[in-house]
């Protein structure tokens, strides 16, 4: 895609899809291959008027590591500010 195509596609998502009103929070969770496209739009929610935006990266690859390696009890626990 080019880039005035994803600049628009970015744009349209924070004002239509998420319809975000000045003084907002934005959260948002993505992939890391998808980092360029996020920052893209976390750039325009800050345009637009967001009070903040919160970025959760997911990285598929150390899940599966961490699912295949990590002792069970991890798994048991659920920390507080999650």
């Amino acid at each position: 895609m080019n880039d005035k195509l994803l600049e628009n596609y970015a744009r349209l998502i924070v004002r239509a899809g998420i319809n975000l009103q000045a003084g907002q929070y934005l959260v948002i969770n993505s992939p890391i291959e998808c980092a360029p496209f996020t920052r893209r739009i976390a750039r325009i929610a800050y345009a637009e008027g967001a009070k903040d935006v919160i970025i959760n990266w997911k990285d598929e690859l150390f899940s599966r590591l961490r699912f295949l390696h990590a002792p069970e009890s991890v798994f048991e626990e659920f920390p507080q500010w999650q």
